[in-house]
């Protein structure tokens, strides 16, 4: 009886070029990556990776295109990898494998690792559960050091060869080496060494991936915009390049309303310096700022100020140590007995600039040194070229202020033969821009030309004409041409456009006509016009977005199904 009512019963499969595998998940921290998901779909069809990827994507990409770790990201090659997948089998709402959501607050600059990395322990959990190993999204960004479920560092090289593993290999398989073939979660024995600051960078991506994919949003740009100017009118420069420690990222938190997209990585350092969790600044949703008396007390970490004092001691300048106790707000007596080698190099420093300084002043003696400074000022003055007063001093080892107070008359001859010569010098600068303009500005119209370029304007129908080939026809440059005769060539470029679109209807249709007289054809001899049937047909790839579609379309159009097929060889 039950047999009976499910015969009765219409069962509609999708037609898909491949099968419906589907991703290991696709919400939450654990999410897979889209490199991942082709890895796992090119071993179930028993194929190498790169012949599924050229027969997805072909010919839109080339394989070693998708090779590269942006295939993750939210770049036009992984939206259309994600169109074409969701397309060939059968998907949907599989956008959280890449970082789409995320395109609109972070750049793309040094977000992923160039090589894959995994988590041993996660890997054996995977073997051991339910056999279906795979990569996680998290573990292909930077900043993402550490598994936070089983507290490991993540591994970067296979323990046997040696070797980084790529992202995407010709014949890979997920959880193996690409060279020697070897299992990657082996054991080790070797201590871990924690680093606080990974840590907090690994567990913000972390708890960011299960928030957002879970809800299944798009990070909104001008709630981390809102964030970011709330941060910057609660602190003055001064205190926020101080907590920052370095001027770049105080730039990206002033001009972010300026399309300056800030990196993973400078987001996720700017929430661990102001302790503010990544997910409270993507949100803009409950940032809390110290009070106007916390905010004013700022402790400098050990790494920045001996960062400071190495700054000073190879700058070669003289610091004193009550100028640089105030800049690090702490007296000097600490800062002497917390860093006392560092102290004493610059000690010594200052001791040998300041002999230095007092061996190169020399004082101007009249008698000896009148009639030298005299001279040397008057050849100054006699030269066509500029002489800063600066470099005279530098020359005669004396400084500006005796120049100026012993020699007043010469001094002011210099001043007004250097302005002299520079505003000649501007003068004829702008006289040579003007000449040159004329020269390259003025419209030089041909009548004869413009006439040809009217007459191939109305040639041009279904076949478009390409504006480097017009140029070579009519005897002149194509620079030139673009330049005189700039109104035409708008024309023609809406008429060659206009012919693509034409040519590209009537490829369309042609192609059309010729899927339809395959599937008639096969479906006539008693085989199902599958994908691969018909391409050999037709000799050409049929999935492209709007030709596939098509075909699925004439399919469900003749009642065609595969499970109608089954008996026939």
């Amino acid at each position: 009886m039950i047999l009976t009512d499910f015969e009765n019963e219409e069962i509609s499969f999708p037609v898909t070029k491949f099968y419906n595998l589907q991703p290991k998940f696709i919400r939450g921290k654990d999410v897979e990556c889209l490199s991942s998901y082709l890895i796992r779909l090119a071993t179930i069809h028993n194929v190498a990776t790169s012949e599924l990827i050229n027969e997805i994507v072909n010919p839109e990409y080339k394989y070693t295109q998708l090779k590269r770790p942006h295939i993750n990201g939210y770049g036009q090659i992984t939206k259309d990898v994600l169109l074409l997948v969701k397309m060939n089998c059968g998907l949907s709402k599989i956008d959280n494998l890449s970082m789409i959501n995320y395109q609109n607050v972070f750049s793309k600059v040094n977000m992923f690792k160039n090589y894959k990395a995994w988590c041993v322990s996660c890997l054996n959990e995977m073997k051991i559960n339910d056999g279906i190993v795979y990569g996680k999204l998290i573990w292909t960004l930077n900043g993402y050091d550490y598994c936070q479920n089983h507290s490991n560092e993540l591994e970067t090289q296979c323990r046997n060869c040696g070797k980084q593993q790529n992202i995407i290999s010709n014949n890979d398989k997920s959880g193996y080496c690409q060279y020697c073939h070897v299992w990657l979660a082996r054991a080790t024995e070797e201590p871990l060494v924690e680093d606080h600051e990974k840590k907090y960078y690994s567990t913000q991506i972390e708890n960011m991936i299960e928030f957002f994919n879970s809800k299944g949003c798009v990070v909104n740009r001008d709630d981390v915009k809102q964030s970011f100017l709330a941060i910057r009118n609660h602190y003055n420069k001064t205190t926020l390049m101080e907590l920052l420690e370095y001027k770049l990222t105080f730039n990206l938190l002033t001009s972010f309303s300026y399309n300056k997209l800030p990196s993973l990585n400078v987001m996720l350092y700017i929430s661990y310096k102001l302790k503010i969790p990544l997910i409270n600044l993507l949100t803009n949703d409950g940032i809390e700022l110290p009070s106007r008396h916390e905010k004013s007390i700022v402790s400098f970490s050990d790494s920045y100020i001996e960062r400071y004092l190495l700054e000073v001691l190879n700058k070669n300048i003289y610091k004193g140590r009550e100028n640089i106790a105030a800049k690090l707000r702490m007296s000097k007596k600490t800062l002497i007995k917390k860093y006392p080698e560092l102290m004493k190099k610059i000690d010594k420093n200052n001791q040998e600039f300041k002999k230095s300084s007092n061996n190169n002043s020399i004082h101007f003696d009249k008698e000896r040194d009148h009639t030298r400074v005299s001279e040397y000022l008057i050849q100054c003055i006699n030269s066509t070229e500029v002489t800063p007063i600066r470099k005279i001093s530098i020359d005669l080892n004396i400084n500006t202020t005796t120049i100026r107070e012993r020699f007043p008359k010469l001094y002011s001859l210099i001043k007004e033969k250097n302005k002299l010569i520079t505003d000649n010098k501007n003068l004829e600068f702008e006289i040579m821009n003007k000449v040159e303009y004329a020269r390259y500005s003025t419209h030089r119209v041909d009548k004869n030309i413009e006439e040809r370029l009217y007459e191939i304007l109305s040639t041009i129908s279904n076949t478009p004409k390409p504006l480097k080939e017009i140029a070579t026809e009519i005897g002149i440059t194509y620079r030139k041409m673009e330049h005189n005769y700039k109104e035409i060539l708008d024309l023609i470029k809406i008429k060659n456009s206009e012919a693509r679109e034409i040519k590209r209807e009537r490829l369309f249709k042609r192609r059309k006509l010729l899927i339809q007289n395959a599937v008639d054809e096969l479906n006539e001899i008693g085989k199902y016009p599958s994908f691969a049937a018909v391409e050999s047909k037709v000799h050409f790839c049929i999935s492209s977005p709007k030709l596939s579609a098509f075909y699925i379309q004439y399919l469900q159009q003749l009642g065609i199904r595969r499970e109608n097929f089954r008996g026939n060889k």
